[in-house]
């Protein structure tokens, strides 16, 4: 796949070969059970959703944004942590080596940021959730609804216009 993936960006040679873990993806630190989503995995939501339902109240996002450069996919993966906080109702907490560092408060709003390759420190009382959103409770069915759905007219759609054709 590196190879494939190395003549679409002069990055795929400097990422990391990462293996899938087993587990819920939820650490416990002080008695306080975090969802850690590291690095690209903020973008699948149901993995942070397996980690809230598991017991999450904080989302935390460790990542290096070495690879990306100077490129906006460090904002990009951002915005993708600022919507895992609003579809969970969980503030977030990005620790970035190399990119953007943010606390993101529940509603998405970014409370605390740093600027890109700086070293800087983020400290803030945040709070905890364990409720649960309609989002952590349904997880992907909507989104295979809308998908077979879609799919459904699609073929509907194909199916009328070779009659009217035909």
């Amino acid at each position: 796949m590196r190879s494939i993936v190395s003549k679409l960006s002069p990055y795929a040679a400097q990422a990391g070969n990462f293996v899938p873990g087993n587990g819920d993806g939820v650490v416990t630190i002080d008695e306080t059970p975090l969802a850690v989503a590291t690095c690209y995995e903020v973008a699948f939501d149901d993995l942070v959703a397996e980690s809230v339902r598991s017991g999450a109240q904080l989302i935390a996002v460790p990542t290096n944004n070495a690879t990306f450069g100077d490129t906006d996919m460090t904002y990009q993966q951002l915005a993708m942590s600022r919507l895992r906080a609003v579809e969970h109702n969980r503030t977030v907490v990005v620790a970035a080596t190399s990119g953007v560092s943010a606390i993101i408060a529940a509603n998405g709003d970014v409370l605390e940021q740093t600027e890109m390759f700086t070293a800087d420190a983020l400290v803030a009382q945040v709070p905890l959730n364990t409720e649960f959103t309609l989002a952590t409770r349904l997880r992907s069915i909507p989104e295979l609804i809308i998908t077979v759905t879609a799919v459904f007219a699609m073929l509907v759609g194909w199916i009328a216009s070779r009659r009217r054709r035909g």
